[in-house]
């Protein structure tokens, strides 16, 4: 039986491996592989969800594009609060857009 600490460094090396892939649209079933990046944007651990951000990215999403360099400050050590500081400031600022 698997450890749950060996799953979880599969997983990381299979993200890591699709997140350097460059124009993944020219991969086989590439629209499971952008719903699975999707689903694990909600992963506990955020090394995942950062590597599940950099291969959803790389799909060049128009709903994610504006918003990416914020995701990410909020995916670093230490960095929600003042990524959510910056969010807020750049939505009041027009930044971003509320539709």
């Amino acid at each position: 039986m698997f450890d749950r600490y060996i799953l979880q460094r599969r997983l990381t090396c299979f993200l890591k491996a699709f997140a350097a892939v460059d124009g993944p649209q020219q991969l086989v079933k590439h629209k499971l592989l952008e719903s699975i990046f999707v689903a694990f944007l909600s992963h506990q651990d955020t090394t995942i969800v950062q590597l599940a951000l950099s291969g959803l990215l790389k799909y060049k999403p128009p709903y994610l594009l504006p918003y990416a360099d914020h995701v990410k400050n909020m995916l670093k050590k230490g960095g929600l609060r003042d990524a959510l500081l910056q969010f807020g400031a750049a939505f009041e600022g027009g930044d971003i857009y509320k539709d």
